[in-house]
């Protein structure tokens, strides 16, 4: 089974971030910085992949940004599910490349583009993403 840590700022500190990389190292195969309410996204994913290449992961990813990716020399790269389409883009630059799906036809239509890897979520209620009815469809689906 390959670990795969989505990191934000809550997960990891910048003031400190040898210590958090530390720490997430020992959990996790993966490691993505995602982060979508800041502004200064790409200094701290920059400060996030020159600290993560310190540490022996298989992959090391950045959120949304193809061009940042590659101008950081990250591994690859985490796709929104509304950036489907551009999985051909990020393949082109030999990124490895994971999307976050919610329906089974995003998931069929990732593979079809080539994505390496999905994400595919709520299959459980949280407390951020709650389900209608107290049933959640896509754990439904996955049962089908």
């Amino acid at each position: 089974m390959i670990s795969y840590a989505i990191c934000n700022r809550e997960v990891l500190d910048f003031k400190n971030l040898s210590d958090s990389m530390t720490r997430v190292s020992k959990m996790a195969d993966m490691v993505l910085y995602r982060d979508k309410r800041i502004k200064s996204y790409p200094k701290f994913a920059k400060r996030f992949v020159l600290e993560a290449k310190k540490f022996d992961f298989d992959k090391i990813l950045i959120h949304q940004d193809i061009d940042l990716a590659c101008f950081l020399k990250a591994d690859g790269i985490h796709l929104t599910s509304s950036q489907i389409e551009a999985i051909p883009k990020a393949k082109f630059f030999n990124l490895f490349t994971i999307v976050s799906t919610h329906s089974l036809s995003e998931v069929k239509e990732a593979e079809r583009l080539g994505a390496d890897m999905i994400t595919f979520s709520p299959i459980y209620e949280t407390p951020i993403k709650v389900t209608k009815g107290g049933r959640c469809p896509k754990r439904d689906s996955i049962k089908s």
